[in-house]
């Protein structure tokens, strides 16, 4: 969702192949944004509103970008090292973070690691903000860009935890929920810091003048069968809904093999 909340950008599969689409809220009308072989995931719009950022598969993993008014796409980074899913951009557009963890790979396994990437360098490389044997993920630039939201399960169950950006000499990274908790998302003004937990909503507050200090987790509402993701500078929220089909027929084949042989020959 863009900053104003004016604009969405979503991934759909109307096309088989997982695409770009852009939704005008105040027109509500869409559009398509991308339509190259392959697949794209985890758009951002940048802070004006113009650019898409989003991850790319291309016969390999790169970071990308598009107008929002769609047309050619550009690729910015293909990192040689391990492959990256992007999660987040900053306000002035020059830092993306990202994990290790991409889906179709390394996305099921049991460790992973974030960093960022800084768009004004000469080699785009991430640089790693973590290097453990458990999984962090989901990193969420704050609105100034001066702190990271992202999941670890470094004590057992994944919470959110929040670390400084740049790294700050003397503050660790440390975990803002209390019983769990995915999907972190910061709200206008970056003070609030929103998360899903338990089929509920909540929300952390920072002290004022203190960055690295929030407050209890406090519940903002249920969320049945919604995962939230963004929260526009009017209030409202953006959700996804997630439904599944149950399996009711099953078609079983004996013998392909033969059936195999019998239409090669």
């Amino acid at each position: 969702m863009s900053a104003d909340g004016r604009q969405i950008v979503f991934v759909s599969t109307q096309n088989r192949e997982k695409d770009l689409w852009a939704y005008d809220a105040a027109a509500r009308r869409r559009s398509r944004l991308t339509n190259a072989r392959g697949e794209e995931y985890s758009p951002m719009i940048s802070a004006d509103g113009a650019t898409v950022f989003f991850s790319a598969w291309r016969e390999k993993w790169s970071v990308s970008r598009v107008s929002t008014l769609g047309g050619q796409e550009v690729t910015l980074a293909v990192p040689a090292a391990r492959p990256v899913r992007l999660w987040s951009i900053t306000a002035d557009g020059r830092y993306v973070a990202v994990s290790d963890d991409v889906p179709g790979g390394a996305f099921d396994r049991s460790a992973a690691d974030i960093g960022v990437i800084d768009l004004a360098a000469k080699t785009l490389e991430p640089r790693w903000l973590t290097s453990t044997p458990a999984r962090e993920d989901q990193p969420i630039f704050s609105l100034d860009g001066t702190r990271i939201a992202f999941v670890s399960n470094q004590l057992g169950r994944r919470d959110v935890w929040v670390t400084s950006f740049p790294a700050s000499e003397g503050r660790t990274p440390k975990p803002v929920s209390r019983e769990g908790g995915t999907d972190p998302f910061w709200s206008a003004d970056g003070r609030t810091l929103y998360y899903s937990a338990g089929g509920m909503l909540l929300a952390v507050t920072s002290a004022a003048g203190d960055g690295g200090t929030f407050s209890s987790p406090r519940t903002m509402f249920a969320l049945p069968n919604l995962t939230a993701v963004g929260v526009a500078p009017d209030g409202r929220f953006l959700a996804l809904r997630r439904t599944r089909t149950p399996v009711t027929h099953l078609n079983v084949l004996l013998n392909w093999t033969t059936e195999l042989m019998h239409r090669v020959r």
